[in-house]
């Protein structure tokens, strides 16, 4: 069986096809936002990054509409089986994310541990996290919870129009920032996020982003433990890895 590795890369200035395997091990976080096809069916792909290593990067074709062709030798579902899907353990994936690192604190149980989990799970952060939600509907299950009651994002923008308050990741619109607090608020239904950030070397370095990409067309995934403070829905940013840019997944 081929895999999905082997892909048409671009397009040339007559929009015909550039028939140039290349192969998404070879490729880093710089190539996300190139265009790739299906050298086997044509379909667009978009390149997926892993956590782990170059080797296990790999295309998908994300969406209902963009599958590939039955039949397809490079049909590989992303990269992602339907084990990982299955065996996803939401709590303790989200308090990986969250906790402060404690040496002598083990893991939530026995069989869905950070240390085996990472071993066994290509889910392994909030950028694979979210690569996996956006290839199934918001009522498909991620583990034992549906895939709406852990991940929001513009797909369930209406079921949350009052709020919400829960650890969840969440993909909300950009709306302004306060360097003297070292707060970027977003809005997310028809309610104001406002997410703190310990360290300030690193809110500056989200907001530049953001407005790198562009206000309006950043996509930034947030995962926090959100509750209600008054007017707004808070959280707080303590590590890097709660925050992930996925501008390429939700607008490809």
């Amino acid at each position: 069986m081929a895999t999905t590795a082997q892909v048409i890369k671009g397009k040339d200035i007559n929009n015909e096809f550039i028939y140039e395997e290349v192969n998404a091990y070879d490729l880093n976080d710089n190539d996300r936002n190139k265009t790739y096809y299906c050298i086997g069916c044509g379909i667009k792909l978009t390149l997926v990054i892993s956590s782990k290593d170059r080797k296990f990067n790999t295309f998908s074709a994300r969406f209902k509409d963009n599958q590939h062709k039955e039949g397809c030798d490079y049909d590989k579902s992303g990269g992602y089986s339907d084990k990982d899907r299955e065996n996803f353990n939401f709590e303790s994936f989200i308090e990986n994310i969250l906790k402060i690192n404690n040496p002598n604190k083990r893991n939530i149980n026995n069989s869905s541990s950070n240390e085996d989990y990472d071993r066994t799970n290509k889910i392994t952060n909030l950028r694979s996290f979210v690569e996996i939600c956006r290839q199934h509907s918001p009522d498909s299950y991620i583990g034992d919870m549906l895939i709406r009651d852990c991940f929001l994002d513009g797909r369930v923008f209406n079921n949350y129009l009052d709020g919400f308050q829960s650890q969840v990741v969440v993909v909300p619109l950009f709306h302004r920032y306060s360097t003297n607090e070292k707060v970027i608020f977003f809005n997310y239904g028809n309610r104001t996020l406002k997410v703190n950030f310990k360290n300030e070397n690193y809110f500056f370095e989200v907001r530049d982003e953001i407005f790198d990409i562009g206000k309006r067309e950043a996509k930034i995934a947030i995962a926090g433990d959100w509750k209600e403070e008054g007017e707004f829905i808070e959280t707080t940013v303590s590590k890097k890895r709660q925050i992930v840019n996925v501008t390429s997944i939700i607008n490809s």
